[in-house]
């Protein structure tokens, strides 16, 4: 995959920040089979994935299985491209957001501290970052491209929602389920402005089914917010 991604970005490049149309799903589901590695590179980063980043270094093995690692302008430009088809940032945006709710369903109903703000500090800068790639998309599709663009996006992200589950049976269907009906409930009406809120709302449900208390939960979500938009401004001046 690592090698896959380092040609794609040489092409882009070379293209002015293009891709094949044809290409975009098919190599937005390849990355979505490495949303642990995307989420981190997208996100808050890691030393380890910066040493690991250049060409001459391989795949590796931990026990949470095999990853890769690519610098991460290189991601970005190719994430870029690839969203220009709506179907495809779909494809990204569910796959970010199962390992956001795995990352959140992991955390220990007594967790308190680090154990407890770190993984919601790290879904916001990963959802931040694609929000940043939609908003850049949308600016050079224009307003009706980028209307329709929007539209086909939500309507990605609302179709076959399947039935949800308790957080006690299933924490990480229960927070992409509640989402995603949570999306479906407004319309298409502001749904730029709920996927810009996306991971304070996921925190919101999560913080409630963990039973912590209205003070705590009032500290995820704006400190979720706050995350967020940072990185959202941050990853658009990288994709000026």
């Amino acid at each position: 995959m690592k090698d896959v991604l380092l040609a794609v970005d040489d092409e882009v490049t070379r293209a002015g920040g293009r891709l094949d149309p044809g290409m975009s799903v098919p190599l937005a589901e390849s990355l979505a089979d490495y949303a642990s590695d995307t989420g981190v590179m997208l996100g808050m980063g890691s030393a380890d994935y910066v040493a690991r980043s250049s060409a001459s270094e391989p795949a590796w093995e931990d026990d949470e299985g095999v990853h890769m690692a690519v610098p991460r302008a290189a991601l970005l430009r190719t994430v870029r491209a690839v969203s220009e088809e709506p179907k495809a940032f779909v494809v990204l945006r569910l796959a970010a957001t199962r390992h956001a709710a795995e990352g959140l369903a992991a955390v220990e109903r007594d967790a308190t501290g680090a154990e407890l703000a770190a993984p919601p500090a790290r879904t916001a800068h990963t959802l931040g970052a694609l929000d940043a790639v939609a908003e850049d998309v949308r600016e050079d599709l224009g307003a009706r491209k980028a209307a329709e663009w929007e539209r086909e996006v939500f309507q990605g992200l609302t179709k076959r929602i399947p039935e949800p589950s308790s957080y006690d049976e299933d924490p990480v269907n229960h927070l992409i389920v509640s989402w995603r009906r949570a999306l479906l409930t407004k319309g298409t009406e502001g749904s730029r402005t709920l996927l810009e809120r996306q991971s304070a709302d996921m925190v919101d449900v999560w913080s409630r089914a963990l039973g912590l208390d209205g003070k705590v939960r009032r500290s995820l979500r704006y400190d979720s917010l706050n995350s967020s938009s940072a990185a959202r401004g941050n990853t658009g001046r990288e994709l000026d």
